[in-house]
């Protein structure tokens, strides 16, 4: 892409989002860089177009400054076969991700590994102390501006920080930092409610946020919260065919009504129920997560 369109494409899209130069450059560059860039004076490295394009909801696009590398062919290569995996339902590509690594990754790519590692380490129930330490180190690379515990202190993630911090959250919460964990995912449903992501990334994991806080404010006695939370989760969950998520907030929210003596609970609990049961049959034939 000609460095003028892009550089125009993230001034538009930052405007339209009323978001201020300060704020996008954030942790990823100076002010003055992004002052360049959105002139056309300068080309952002592809780590940095990365991070500003994914950030304003922008499939990142190619620049002129670096061209395509064998070790960019690689990784592409290598990520397409682990998404396959995935896919699949598989977890076993362990030989896949040190190909990855040893093709020379940038912060971008680093993360997009530690990424898949994470899943790799859910899936085989490592411990939550082996995860925390992945995703807090990997979250570190770019995520500077953050309390002590990783909860962000500016408005904007960029794609690859939405991913790894709602999984940081839930190894806090597996670690007993649930006031931690609890004002993350607070903060990622702020974020999702303002729409600056892109929409891959909200299509899934806004459902998943939706799910573990009306859970979360379940434990805390929070009722008149969960079915707060239900009203939105319901069609986000149907908006993008997610059925777990959409169980697990039903069966909170039926849970939530029936401490709230609702006259409705009865009901509830016994479409929960038939949810549930619907669920785990799904699970079984299909393995979905």
């Amino acid at each position: 892409m000609d460095n003028y369109l892009l550089g125009n494409l993230i001034r538009e899209y930052r405007e339209r989002a009323e978001i201020s130069r300060e704020e996008l450059a954030g942790d990823f560059c100076a002010v003055s860089t992004l002052m360049r860039i959105e002139s056309g004076e300068e080309i952002p490295g592809r780590a940095l177009a990365n991070e500003l394009c994914s950030t304003l909801g922008l499939i990142p696009p190619a620049t002129k400054r670096e061209t395509t590398s064998r070790a960019d062919i690689d990784r592409y290569l290598i990520e397409r076969k682990i998404k396959i995996k995935l896919s699949q339902k598989k977890y076993d590509y362990d030989d896949l991700l040190k190909k990855y690594a040893e093709c020379e990754m940038n912060v971008y790519e680093q993360q997009i590994h530690d990424y898949y590692a994470a899943l790799a380490l859910l899936k085989n129930k490592a411990s939550p102390e082996k995860l925390y330490e992945l995703l807090s180190s990997s979250l570190a690379l770019t995520l500077f501006t953050r309390t002590e515990k990783f909860l962000p202190l500016r408005r904007l993630l960029s794609k690859m920080e939405l991913l790894l911090i709602r999984q940081l959250s839930l190894a806090q919460y597996k670690l007993g930092m649930k006031d931690d964990a609890f004002a993350i995912m607070n903060y990622l449903d702020k974020f999702y409610e303002r729409g600056i992501c892109l929409e891959e990334v909200s299509k899934m994991e806004y459902p998943q946020v939706l799910r573990f806080l009306s859970e979360w404010n379940l434990e805390r006695g929070e009722n008149e919260r969960v079915v707060s939370i239900a009203e939105r989760g319901f069609p986000e969950c149907l908006k993008s065919s997610l059925l777990y998520p959409f169980v697990h907030i039903f069966q909170a929210r039926a849970t939530a009504l029936s401490l709230l003596n609702s006259e409705d609970a009865q009901i509830e609990n016994k479409m929960a129920d038939m949810l549930v049961a619907m669920s785990e049959n799904a699970m079984r034939e299909n393995e979905i997560e």
